[in-house]
């Protein structure tokens, strides 16, 4: 058990920490465009000044898809049990109704599109983390008058 544990714990810590350290690779692929070579060193550098607040908002938008979609799967769960219940003992996907497959159409659905959410999140960091490290400076308005 200690070494199952012992496994686990290093592949799960070493896993969240690149995939954190990473996460903004793609991004940085689209928005620079100078390779995957580039972007992963890049991605590397700015994720490391800011590591904690990269993991936080990570965490928060997967915990904000996971919750939603948990929600959404409430009515096809309690439909499924029970139509379980209340039918046959043999059941088989067939015996579900047509709007049991719709609402769990439509919960996929939404669920697929809220991936939206954490490519935002990670474009709105990546430009974040390129601001501190790279300050745009802005013209004098003094000069102006």
């Amino acid at each position: 058990f200690i070494i199952t544990v012992f496994g686990v714990i290093m592949c799960i810590l070493p896993g969240i920490y690149f995939a954190n350290t990473y996460s903004l690779v793609v991004m940085i692929v689209v928005f620079e465009k100078k390779g995957l070579g580039n972007a992963i060193t890049r991605s590397w550098d700015l994720v490391k000044s800011q590591w904690w607040n990269t993991f936080l908002l990570n965490l928060i938008s997967l915990i904000f898809i996971w919750v939603v979609g948990f929600i959404l799967s409430i009515p096809s769960t309690i439909a499924g049990i029970t139509s379980t219940l209340l039918g046959p003992q043999e059941i088989s996907s067939i015996d579900y109704p047509d709007w049991f497959w719709v609402l769990t159409g439509i919960s996929t659905i939404i669920t697929s599109l809220l991936w939206f959410i954490p490519a935002t999140f990670l474009a709105m960091q990546y430009f974040n983390l390129d601001e501190r490290q790279n300050p745009t400076i802005l013209p004098n308005n003094d000069s102006l008058s």
